[in-house]
């Protein structure tokens, strides 16, 4: 058994010693991983022989006297301010426990980290996003606004998702400022789709209409969008478009199953239309198929081809 000294968790030190032993089955490190995760200072080695102890001892950076090596280069954010790597470790550790649900645990090591880094755009986030699992609207817009402001020019994600969170607390507005933004840097589909719902809710169809007409130039025909394309030309009474905008939307998902609504929506303006026109038989028809729907949802929507979110 050999015994070696553990200090900092450097795991690439750590990795170095496993891979250059490990693949000969020199060594057993069944319990190193959990060691080092449980914050031992030290950690047991079972050495197979004892030429393969003397061969380790020499060739460990882990044992011995302290060498003279620069240290590795501090971790900096985009603004190149220097992180505390007990932070980073923290909100390493606050990631993984809001990724497996554990929102708890996740906020309390979140908060560890602000205290040690106030400057941690990361941990921001991150928090961030456990408060809008607890229903806290207001610390996870408070908290997305520090990361945008941290990071230079800005926290891409942080505005993306701090623009869907105003969507859905009806601030058409201000999600409308942020997604602008994030376009500016990286436009996407999702990104003209979401903000050309704000459009469409702020009553601006042509605004919306543009918008759309980016999201579908970007990624081909999708229902999701289309039928929202088909709102704003309903909105402008351009019927005939309208029309061809649903019925592709009902070619591509006649189930319904991207509307959110069961095409509930979609049928009820159809028969709008229809009865401009005095078709009152096919207003009849609409009718009845938008009863088969369900209640909509609002519009936020990653698509497959969105980078961003």
């Amino acid at each position: 058994m050999l015994t070696i000294p553990f200090k900092n968790r450097n795991w690439v030190v750590l990795n170095q010693l496993e891979g250059a032993f490990a693949p000969d089955n020199i060594c057993n490190f069944s319990h190193l991983h959990k060691s080092v995760m449980h914050c031992d200072t030290t950690f047991d080695i079972r050495v197979k022989s004892a030429s393969a102890i003397l061969a380790l001892v020499l060739s460990s950076p882990l044992v011995g006297p302290a060498e003279s090596k620069s240290p590795p280069p501090a971790q900096r954010q985009s603004n190149g301010t220097p992180l505390a790597p007990a932070a980073v470790s923290l909100v390493r550790k606050a990631d993984a426990w809001r990724d497996h649900g554990e929102i708890e645990k996740a906020l309390a090591l979140y908060n560890q980290a602000l205290k040690i880094d106030r400057g941690f755009a990361a941990a921001y986030f991150g928090r961030a996003l456990v408060w809008e699992e607890f229903g806290k609207m207001d610390n996870a817009l408070a908290d997305f606004g520090s990361a945008i402001k941290i990071e230079k020019p800005f926290h891409e994600k942080a505005m993306r998702l701090r623009g869907d969170l105003y969507q859905s607390l009806h601030r058409y507005e201000e999600a409308i400022k942020d997604y602008t933004m994030v376009i500016s840097r990286r436009p996407s589909d999702g990104l003209y789709f979401s903000r050309g719902t704000c459009y469409l809710r702020l009553n601006k169809p042509a605004q919306a209409l543009a918008d759309y007409n980016k999201a579908l130039a970007l990624c081909g025909p999708r229902a999701s969008i289309l039928e929202r394309r088909g709102d704003a030309n309903f909105a402008l009474r351009r019927d005939a478009k309208a029309l061809a905008d649903y019925d592709m939307t009902l070619k591509l998902d006649p189930d319904g199953d991207d509307s959110k609504d069961g095409h509930e929506h979609l049928h009820r303006c159809k028969a709008e239309i229809f009865k401009r026109a005095g078709k009152t038989n096919l207003y009849k028809i609409e009718l009845k198929a938008a009863e088969r729907g369900r209640n909509a949802n609002i519009d936020i929507a990653p698509f497959t081809s969105d980078p961003v979110k």
